[in-house]
C-alpha cells in the first residue's frame, strides 16, 4: 500500500499574534478496507475563533486511498462511540425515504 498518514490540526487566529497550528490526531499506514471512527476533543484551544486542518500525505504510488465521511462538530465533548455492525438492525439509523438513495442490507465482503 502506499498510504501515508492522515492529520488534524487545529489553527487558532489570535489578533494580537501570529496564526498558531497544532497536531490533535494522526492515523499512519494502512487502515484496512472498514471505516474508522475518530473523536477530537480539541481541549487547549483559547481563541474564540479556529479551524480544524486535515492534511493528507502519501508514501508514493497510487494504490493508496484516503477518505474522510460524515464529519460533524458539537459544543461539548464527543457523544460515546456508538458501536455497530448492522448484523441484527439498523442500530438506530433511518432511511431518508425523501432522497434517491436507498440502503440495502447484505452479508458477504467487501468489495
Amino acid at each position: 500500500t502506499n498510504v501515508g498518514s492522515l492529520e488534524v490540526f487545529v489553527e487558532e487566529t489570535n489578533p494580537k499574534g501570529p496564526l498558531t497550528r497544532s497536531a490533535v490526531w494522526k492515523l499512519t499506514g494502512d487502515q484496512g478496507r472498514e471505516w474508522k471512527l475518530a473523536q477530537i476533543y480539541p481541549m487547549n484551544v483559547t481563541s474564540p475563533t479556529f479551524h480544524f486542518l486535515f492534511m493528507a500525505s502519501a508514501t508514493g504510488g497510487y494504490y493508496g486511498d484516503i477518505a474522510i465521511d460524515d464529519i460533524s462538530f458539537n459544543v461539548d465533548h464527543c457523544p460515546a462511540e456508538i458501536i455497530c455492525d448492522f448484523e441484527d438492525d439498523e442500530c438506530g439509523y433511518v432511511q431518508d425515504t425523501t432522497d434517491q438513495g436507498e440502503w440495502l442490507l447484505k452479508g458477504g465482503p467487501t468489495v
